[in-house]
C-alpha cells in the first residue's frame, strides 16, 4: 500500500477505429466499495481485488487511474482524479459478489457481445470455496459493466480439491487454458474442453468440462538456467494456427546468504 499499485491480469476487447476496452484486477486501498458478506444491510469489509475496466485508444498513453500520497511514508495512498477506471459491479452482498478477490479476469465476448468475466481468487481465507479456484461470472441481465452478475466457481474437472491450486483462466469459447499447482507441485500449463453454452448452468454442469491435458510441466529447479515456474497461459491465432503464449522464469542465481533463487522472468511461445 505504498506505491505498489497496479492493475494486473490485463484483458482487452477490440471495438474498432482503434479503440479497445480493457479490464484489470486492481486492489485499491482507499476502496469505496465496501462488502455485505451475510446480507444484513451493514457493510463488513473492503472487497479486496476488484475488476475494473476502461476504454482506450490503441497506441497512445492511458491513465488507468491516479493515486497520491494521504500522510508520512508508509500512509495508505488514496484515489486522486482523474480516476478513469470504472468497477465492474459484481454485487456488493453475500459471497457471490465482489467480497473477496477477483484476480487474472478473461473477458468473453463472443462477436463483440459481452457474455461472461473468467476470474481466479488468490488471496481470499482457506476456508472461502472459491480460494485458489477459477470462477466466471456471467452476464444474466442488463449491459456491462452494469447488469445483474451471477457467479459460479468451475466445478471438476477443472477445478480440484485443495491443495490443489487453479488460476490464470483463459476461454476461447471451447477450450478453457489455465495453469494449475499447489503448495508443493510447481504450476503447470493445462487446458479443458468446454462443449456448452454462455449460460451459468452450463459452466456449472460438471459435462459441460472434457478431462483437462497437460500442456507444460517443469521438474523442480537447482541450477542457474534451469528453469523454474511456467503459467500465465495466453492464446492467439497468428496466421491461422492457435499459438500459446506464457510466462517462464529461469534461475539467475541464488542468494549466498539466504539460499533463495533470483529469478529472471520471460515470456515464450508454443505453436499448437
Amino acid at each position: 500500500n505504498d506505491g505498489l499499485l497496479g492493475p494486473y491480469g490485463l484483458s482487452f476487447q477490440l471495438l474498432g477505429n482503434n479503440r479497445a476496452r480493457v479490464i484489470f484486477a486492481l486492489d485499491d486501498p482507499s476502496d469505496p466499495d465496501m462488502v455485505d458478506f451475510d446480507n444484513d444491510g451493514t457493510d463488513d469489509a473492503q472487497s479486496l481485488a476488484d475488476i475494473y475496466t476502461a476504454e482506450l485508444e490503441l497506441g497512445r498513453d492511458f491513465n488507468l487511474g491516479t493515486y497520491v500520497a494521504a500522510g508520512p511514508p508508509g500512509a495508505t495512498p488514496v484515489r486522486s482524479t482523474p480516476f478513469n477506471s470504472t468497477l465492474v459491479n459484481f454485487g456488493k452482498t453475500g459471497l457471490e459478489g465482489i467480497a473477496g478477490t477477483q484476480g487474472n479476469p478473461h473477458l468473453h465476448a463472443p462477436g463483440g457481445v459481452i457474455r461472461a468475466i473468467f476470474t481466479d481468487d488468490e488471496r481470499d481465507a482457506l476456508s472461502d470455496p472459491d480460494r485458489n479456484k477459477i470462477s466466471v461470472h456471467v452476464l444474466t441481465s442488463g449491459t456491462f459493466p452494469g447488469g445483474t452478475w451471477q457467479k459460479v466457481i468451475l466445478p471438476s474437472p477443472v477445478n480440484l480439491a485443495n491443495p490443489s491450486e487453479e488460476r490464470q483462466p483463459f476461454f476461447t469459447g471451447t477450450e478453457l487454458f489455465f495453469t494449475r499447482g499447489s503448495d508443493t507441485q510447481l504450476p503447470e500449463v493445462w487446458v479443458s474442453s468446454y462443449s456448452g453454452t454462455d449460460t451459468a448452468a452450463d459452466y456449472a454442469n460438471t459435462a459441460s468440462w472434457g478431462a483437462p491435458v497437460r500442456i507444460m510441466r517443469i521438474t523442480s529447479p537447482s541450477a542457474t538456467g534451469e528453469m523454474a515456474a511456467v503459467g500465465e497461459p495466453t492464446v492467439a491465432s497468428i496466421n491461422g494456427k492457435d499459438v500459446l503464449f506464457f510466462v517462464y522464469a529461469v534461475v539467475r542465481g541464488t542468494d549466498p546468504m539466504t539460499g533463495v533463487l533470483d529469478f529472471d522472468f520471460q515470456a515464450g511461445f508454443l505453436p499448437r
